[in-house]
């Protein structure tokens, strides 16, 4: 039998705002790879799962760079996509949200929001 370990303050302090529903937020980037899908991770040490993960390319908007929105309200592998002024809904784009991360597909076609080699910018929240 493994011997049981106190939580950390980190936990404990996570466990409760979860509890509570204060919300989070946390910003970050990656690099996508033209995969089928890949996970981006929101940090070692979060737990909670996003509700809504905002997704721009390299920090940009515009014709060709759309902005992806997954709110946890989506079906499975449908999210919007905001590329000029009108707002789509589209599939195989952002995938999932769960516990510290979500998941970005290509579509089979090294498209945003993973095509290879193309930085991304995203806000996620959630408590």
């Amino acid at each position: 039998m493994m011997p049981k370990t106190d939580p950390t303050i980190q936990e404990i302090i996570s466990d409760t705002l979860s509890q509570i529903g204060i919300p989070r937020m946390v910003v970050g980037n990656y690099t996508g790879d033209g995969s089928t899908s890949l996970v981006v991770s929101l940090g070692a040490n979060i737990t909670w799962t996003p509700k809504l993960v905002i997704i721009m390319v390299d920090g940009t908007a515009g014709v060709g760079n759309p902005i992806f929105f997954k709110t946890s309200l989506h079906a499975a592998t449908l999210a919007q996509n905001s590329v000029d002024s009108d707002t789509d809904i589209v599939d195989n784009a952002v995938i999932a949200l769960a516990a510290g991360s979500f998941t970005v597909d290509d579509a089979g076609t090294d498209s945003h929001p993973n095509k290879n080699t193309i930085v991304y910018q995203y806000i996620a929240f959630g408590w």
